[in-house]
């Protein structure tokens, strides 16, 4: 299955986004789906198109700027974001989609300095 996707690509980058989504809840079972749906949204609008290649500035980019000014977030979900986003680059590594879990660990529990960040910037 491809994994980069252009902008003019939109058929195949919600084909591909809908399997790994529902890979990802079969694998997982956290009920995240809708968070990695989201946050490949985000990657492939406003990044670079490729689900698979995460650098610690995508991590960054969507959490700390496109996520909270593109969606609307209650206080309950901001540990579901991080559980998500922290569990889907757990799943690309499960899964030999990426080489490791380097980037995995930015989004661990014991960050809480990001949660309060993400939390500070939705007003929770």
């Amino acid at each position: 299955m491809a994994l980069r996707f252009g902008p003019e690509d939109e058929e195949g980058f919600y084909a591909a986004a809908d399997a790994l989504a529902r890979r990802y809840e079969t694998v997982r079972g956290d009920g995240l789906g809708r968070v990695i749906e989201w946050i490949l949204q985000l990657k492939w609008s406003y990044l670079d198109g490729d689900l698979a290649a995460w650098s610690r500035a995508d991590v960054d980019t969507i959490l700390f700027d496109l996520y909270p000014a593109k969606s609307v977030l209650s206080p309950g979900d901001f540990e579901d974001v991080i559980r998500g986003f922290a569990g889907w680059l757990r799943f690309l590594a499960a899964e030999g989609l990426v080489a490791d879990e380097v980037e995995s660990e930015r989004l661990a529990p014991a960050g809480r300095a990001q949660r309060r960040g993400l939390r500070a910037r939705h007003g929770g």
